[in-house]
């Protein structure tokens, strides 16, 4: 297929997604929840810090966040394979607006201890991650195969754009009122709810749960995982990048020289973030998989070079807003072969098991940052990352999985649940 018409047809489907009435309500109600719950994770910290002056408190509340998250994935895919999504969806958008609201009426009543706040963002987390995996599930079902990599981007797209507005909003709001981002969060859990009410779309599962298949059904996922070279290569790539970015974030945060500096980082860097992900599409049909992926971990690593040689906190700020505006890029190519290429029957499980290894390195991130900006100085710290890119680099290179074909010449029999 030529340019051109390779063009032509990117635009034929991304037309043909914008009139797809049901992926409208679902990107809509997720962009509204998605937004509250930017503005309320962001306020959360400051009201815990609020209601017990303990900054350690406050911090542990993300890490709370992280653990329901990573402990989630699992039980969410399963949960998202085996009983009907719109039910899933509804119910947890039902638990997530009950329990923030909870919270609403505690801390205006002034009855909530911050550890009550810590439970409310655990468990809502975890609602979170089976929500997410019926969400996914959902998608599949609603969108034509040749759309996927379109859906994808548009909703990498959305949480970029959230991440740009969510946090101005939760600092407006929290200086209005301490509770005012939890009614915003709770207010739009029943926005999310009611789009997914409106879904026209059959989205029963094709298996049921019992409890005499409990591990087996449990252990597919992994099994899958395990046999699929691609989903395997996939994995351990997610898991070194995954490191990589977070502990470029959490130098940029802990070695830079001002608040402002940081703030405005996070915002570029969300800027182009939302550019990449309207790119990925394009991107992802047209370069192949093992040299889109090891040109975007070298890309990164020399732009590392360069800010280590630059030397300034504003060249390290350019650095983040260059690796996520090729994170989408990636991560859309990624996401898109995995949902065509993994059954529809056990994707939840295969996404929850390749979540959970991908995400195991993250809680190192921080840490192994705060060695670096602690014991070496900046542009030593800033070479660390270098190595840490052209890892990610040598894996896209050597993993067998990743072969040279580009998302358009993916086999799409099986992109559909059968």
């Amino acid at each position: 297929m030529t340019a051109a018409a390779e063009t032509t047809a990117q635009v034929s489907a991304a037309r043909a997604l914008g009139h797809n009435r049901d992926f409208r309500l679902l990107w809509i109600g997720q962009a509204t929840s998605e937004l509250g719950s930017s503005i309320s994770m962001l306020a959360l910290p400051m009201l815990v810090l609020v209601l017990s002056g303990s900054a350690a408190l406050a911090g542990l509340l993300g890490t709370v966040a992280f653990l329901a998250a990573w402990l989630g994935q699992l039980p969410g895919g399963y949960i998202a394979d085996m009983f009907d999504r719109r039910r899933v969806m509804l119910l947890c958008d039902l638990g997530r607006a009950v329990l923030t609201g909870l919270a609403v009426v505690a801390v205006v009543t002034s009855t909530a201890p911050a550890t009550v706040l810590l439970v409310v963002v655990g468990v809502s987390m975890f609602l979170w991650m089976a929500f997410a995996a019926a969400q996914t599930q959902a998608i599949r079902m609603i969108v034509p195969a040749e759309q996927i990599p379109e859906a994808v981007g548009v909703n990498q797209a959305r949480g970029y754009a959230v991440d740009m507005v969510g946090p101005l909003l939760a600092g407006w709001l929290f200086t209005i009122d301490h509770a005012a981002p939890l009614v915003v969060d709770a207010v739009t859990f029943v926005v999310s709810l009611v789009c997914v009410w409106l879904l026209r779309t059959a989205l029963k599962a094709e298996s049921r749960p019992t409890m005499r298949r409990l591990l087996p059904d449990v252990g597919r996922g992994w099994s899958v995982l395990w046999r699929h070279p691609f989903l395997r290569a996939m994995t351990v790539y997610a898991m070194v990048t995954n490191f990589a970015v977070s502990m470029l974030l959490f130098v940029l945060i802990l070695g830079s020289a001002g608040g402002v500096l940081v703030g405005a980082g996070i915002s570029v860097a969300a800027a182009a973030g939302l550019l990449g992900s309207l790119l990925a599409p394009q991107v992802s049909r047209r370069v192949p998989m093992r040299p889109l992926l090891v040109t975007a971990a070298l890309l990164r690593a020399g732009s590392m070079v360069l800010a280590a040689t630059l030397g300034s906190g504003t060249a390290l700020v350019a650095v983040l807003a260059g690796v996520l505006l090729l994170g989408p890029m990636v991560g859309a190519a990624l996401t898109s072969a995995q949902m065509l290429l993994v059954p529809g029957d056990v994707l939840g499980r295969v996404r929850g098991a390749s979540g959970f290894l991908s995400s195991a390195l993250q809680p190192l991130a921080p840490l192994a940052a705060g060695f670096l900006v602690q014991y070496l100085d900046r542009t030593a710290a800033q070479f660390v990352l270098v190595g840490a890119f052209v890892a990610v680099a040598v894996v896209a290179a050597v993993m067998p999985g990743f072969s040279r074909r580009t998302m358009s010449e993916l086999p799409t029999a099986r992109a559909r649940p059968s």
